[in-house]
């Protein structure tokens, strides 16, 4: 989903230690999985993850949000919400184009 020629490293993580797997200065995506009894702590790490990797593009898999804890999201620095994982390729684009900067060479 990356322009060429850049592959993304995938990384599993806990939310504690994501802070030591990401490169400030550089884009990358994280990708949270949120469910509703976590839907408090996912907000804190959704703004600490901002502040420190502001290039850094979050996504978040809905594992069984209410509307209500959804729409709460909107306020967050979150790009998409993803209730299936057929939606992935959809964000093609939205992917291509976070990274587009940092592969093409500036004039």
């Amino acid at each position: 989903m990356t322009p060429h020629p850049l592959v993304l490293d995938v990384v599993e993580s806990d939310t504690s230690s994501i802070v030591d797997l990401l490169i400030p200065g550089l884009p990358a995506v994280v990708l949270w999985e949120v469910e509703p009894g976590s839907l408090r702590e996912a907000a804190h790490q959704f703004i600490k993850t901002n502040d420190r990797f502001p290039l850094a593009l979050q996504l978040v898999a809905d594992r069984g949000l209410s509307v209500r804890e959804r729409m709460l999201l909107a306020e967050f620095p979150v790009a998409v919400l993803l209730k299936q994982p057929e939606q992935l390729p959809k964000i093609r684009p939205l992917i291509e184009g976070h990274f587009a900067s940092a592969a093409q060479p500036v004039d």
